[in-house]
């Protein structure tokens, strides 16, 4: 069950208790922040994002009316519901102007803890359901945006190129129709990635691949994801290390774990340049097991960092051999991590390489 954070806002330190220990006993995990001061409020719902707002109409300095036109103003808060408490403005022309301001209920007072809890669960059962909505509307515009452009477009190189093929095999010499064919097979390679990341995607929004955990052997794993990857790093001249020296053993999906691996490995390949390092290395805790994908390749910015794993700001750029992504793979694999109960972070610095991290537990 979600833990909903709730800020409550009134000048009245006696009001302000009494509806904190009412949003207490409703529901313990409740949590809640709380404010007597309305210029303060403003930040917190900025800073805390909250899942509800209740506010007292009748402060000083800003009213709770202005409190709701301030955050309806705001990008960050727009979408917050507010819950309006008042004592004396419960005239119809007063809650009319309160709704048009963007309040999404109100209670009036003095408060009761029935009425409380029933407009609460009203609100928080609608603002769920939104964002599920909004989540599930970015899911599908991503899902046709790559069928339209990033799954189509590369298709025009490979008719391309198959076509110069069909118009001159008899008459290009056998170097020139070698490197036809090695641009075929990397093409080829990067749209079954692709096709192969859409597919488990999809698959993982209606709930459908099956999650099937057992004891991995990363001894027994590591050689056969270095094998993949062989001739990538080969084509690429850069160095390729993986490990544990010693055996090692988690608890996770090996399609999941594997499919992970591969997609944080392929853009590490893909953003180092020629003679540069990728490692894959494993860092033993008590209960689980830290997995680090490090390379010596181009970095990325601290405004990126931020988008890596957001669909609704996902984006890629070319490798250093004009490699195309979508960043779907990032995607999946914070999918895949906490499916496994394990969580996925990045560090990185711009021209000095990047760490991708994740855990999986031991058992």
């Amino acid at each position: 069950m979600k833990k909903h954070k709730i800020l409550i806002v009134d000048d009245d330190h006696q009001n302000l208790q009494l509806l904190y220990a009412y949003l207490n006993e409703i529901n313990p995990s409740f949590n809640v922040i709380k404010t007597t001061r309305s210029e303060k409020a403003v930040k917190l719902a900025k800073s805390r994002l909250p899942d509800l707002i209740i506010t007292d109409w009748e402060m000083p300095s800003l009213s709770g009316l202005d409190l709701i036109i301030k955050l309806k103003a705001d990008a960050e808060t727009k979408e917050i519901p507010v819950i309006m408490l008042t004592g004396i403005m419960l005239a119809s022309e007063n809650l009319r102007v309160a709704f048009e301001a963007g309040a999404t209920d109100f209670i009036s007072k003095p408060i009761t803890k029935n009425e409380l809890s029933a407009r609460i669960n009203s609100v928080l059962q609608l603002s769920d359901s939104f964002k599920e909505i909004k989540r599930l509307n970015a899911t599908k515009d991503k899902f046709f945006s790559i069928i339209a452009h990033d799954l189509a477009e590369p298709f025009n190189g490979l008719l391309g190129i198959t076509e110069m093929l069909k118009d001159n095999v008899d008459n290009y010499p056998k170097e020139k129709i070698k490197q036809l064919v090695n641009l075929l097979h990397k093409s080829a390679e990067q749209n079954f990635r692709l096709l192969n990341n859409l597919l488990q995607w999809s698959r993982a929004q209606q709930g459908s691949i099956p999650y099937d955990p057992e004891k991995i052997s990363l001894k027994k794993l590591f050689p056969d994801i270095a094998e993949i990857f062989k001739t990538t790093s080969m084509n690429k001249n850069i160095e390729f290390e993986t490990g544990p020296k010693n055996d090692l053993f988690v608890y996770a999906d090996k399609n999941m774990l594997t499919s992970t691996l591969n997609n944080l490995i392929n853009p590490a390949f893909k953003y180092t340049k020629e003679k540069g390092k990728v490692i894959l290395s494993t860092v033993k805790h008590d209960d689980f097991v830290e997995f680090i994908v490090s390379d010596s390749g181009v970095g990325i910015s601290n405004s990126d960092i931020e988008k890596l794993f957001r669909l609704d700001a996902i984006h890629s750029t070319l490798g250093t051999k004009d490699e195309k992504g979508t960043g779907l793979g990032l995607i999946l694999c914070k999918e895949f991590i906490e499916i496994n109960k394990g969580k996925i972070w990045v560090e990185s610095k711009l021209k000095r390489g990047t760490k991708f991290h994740f855990t999986i537990p031991i058992s």
